[in-house]
């Protein structure tokens, strides 16, 4: 889920306006809120102490376990998307229940295990992994850069209907405006979701009132130049 998801909702041009806008409207102040209470409060736990500091421990508590929650949930879906698009590749796969389940455990497995060695190699971890993911997409960015040859479709929107032309061999949006809001601003805040959990490990953090505003000003960056 990411540009795909806001492009088909709204069309490229509200797309592109929707991707450039939201970083101001919304990375920016919540990445300056971190940085401040990361600052002020430099212990593991982050937004749960910040409630806990705020509202006392029921609330605090509150805060924690549905936070759990609403992250085991969320990190379940990433091992079964994992295994959808393995099986686009091994179609046995698809009518095996017993070792679709298995796998799907393996990879959870296999993605929790990071966990295990500390912060610092998971870091060093994640750089190389982001460098091995990021590296085929500007592959393909450059080539579409260099290859495309209709830049007016970036400035359309997304009508209720779209029709082949017989004499240009164009495509002919009819009908209104059809803008499906609901999917456009429910992609483009996941997209750019979870800049709190950096809070999360904040007193393993060294001097955390200059790294905090540096690494997640770079991060706004390169998620800005990622999804556009």
């Amino acid at each position: 889920m990411g540009s795909e998801g806001v492009f088909g909702a709204g069309g490229p041009a509200l797309g592109l306006i929707a991707l450039a806008i939201f970083p101001f409207a919304w990375c920016i102040p919540i990445s300056l809120i971190l940085a401040e209470l990361c600052t002020m409060y430099p212990e593991n736990g982050g937004y749960t102490l910040w409630v806990f500091h705020a509202f006392g421990p029921f609330w605090g508590f509150q805060e924690g376990f549905w936070a759990w929650l609403s992250g085991a949930i969320d990190n379940a879906l990433y091992p079964s998307l994992a295994v959808t698009c393995l099986s686009k590749y091994i179609p046995e796969l698809a009518d095996n229940t017993v070792g679709t389940w298995f796998l799907k455990g393996a990879f959870a497995l296999v993605f929790a295990l990071p966990n295990m060695f500390g912060v610092q190699l998971v870091g060093r971890g994640m750089v190389v992994l982001t460098a091995v993911v990021t590296l085929p997409f500007l592959i393909f960015s450059i080539w579409g850069f260099a290859t495309a040859d209709d830049w007016g479709a970036l400035g359309q929107f997304r009508y209720a209907d779209t029709e082949l032309s017989n004499s240009t061999a164009d495509y002919i949006s009819t009908g209104g405006l059809a803008v499906q809001w609901d999917v456009l601003m429910g992609t483009i805040f996941w997209s750019f979701n979870g800049f709190a959990s950096v809070s999360t490990f904040a007193g393993e953090v060294a001097n955390p009132s200059k790294t905090y505003p540096t690494a997640l000003a770079i991060t706004i960056v390169f998620v800005e130049l990622t999804y556009l």
